[in-house]
């Protein structure tokens, strides 16, 4: 049996002939193609009626219930799959799917996974993944999203970064071959870091306090 008529069926809402196609033999590569039609085309019945005729789920499918962003189809995958998967986190994150990262988030040992995630979203604009995962994050990963952000002229995800970076001039090092360059928004990026080294010397009170080694 030719897999294109098992998708023909999925895409034209025939359910019977879908049926009629599972039941007569059709093998697992294209069971397992018709079931990520079924997702890309947001078929949630069809998902449902094919799941029971696979023993395992290829992992494809499940990333692309994020990437269509099916609730419905992705909780229908999950069984087979694990919400503790730091992997489909940074998936989800440079996709900008903030309702999965969430959920991911929740379930994954964030401190450790975010990472990826956080420069994943930062280098492709995603402001509320950037915004959400900021929380988590350690003081090195800010500085690679904020490398990221500034290279892929992420300027949003860049403002919502700069206020975390404990390295100022650590990060000036690392842009010095691109600032010069910078124009636009981007045209006062060095004086913006200098300022935010400065106040890691000078607290709120106009206190000294101890500057850290750059």
């Amino acid at each position: 049996m030719d897999h294109m008529y098992l998708t023909d069926c999925v895409i034209a809402n025939d359910m019977v002939g879908l049926q009629q196609a599972l039941a007569s033999g059709a093998n697992k590569e294209q069971i397992e193609h018709c079931l990520i039609v079924a997702i890309q085309e947001h078929k949630v019945s069809f998902v449902a009626r094919i799941l029971p005729h696979l023993t395992t789920v290829p992992r494809q499918a499940f990333l692309e219930t994020i990437c269509a962003n099916s609730k419905a189809c992705f909780d229908l995958v999950l069984p087979h799959f694990s919400l503790s998967d730091p992997g489909a986190m940074c998936f989800a994150a440079s996709l900008g799917r903030i309702e999965f990262v969430k959920l991911f988030a929740a379930h994954c040992d964030i401190a450790h996974n975010n990472s990826w995630a956080l420069m994943k979203a930062a280098q492709n604009g995603h402001e509320e993944c950037v915004a959400f995962l900021l929380n988590g994050s350690a003081p090195e990963d800010y500085t690679a999203a904020f490398g990221w952000a500034v290279r892929k002229g992420q300027h949003g995800c860049m403002e919502l970064i700069l206020p975390h970076i404990e390295d100022p001039q650590g990060v000036i090092n690392q842009l010095n071959d691109i600032l010069p360059q910078l124009s636009g928004n981007w045209a006062g990026l060095e004086a913006k870091l200098q300022h935010q080294r400065l106040s890691h010397v000078v607290d709120d009170t106009h206190k000294v306090k101890p500057s850290k080694k750059l």
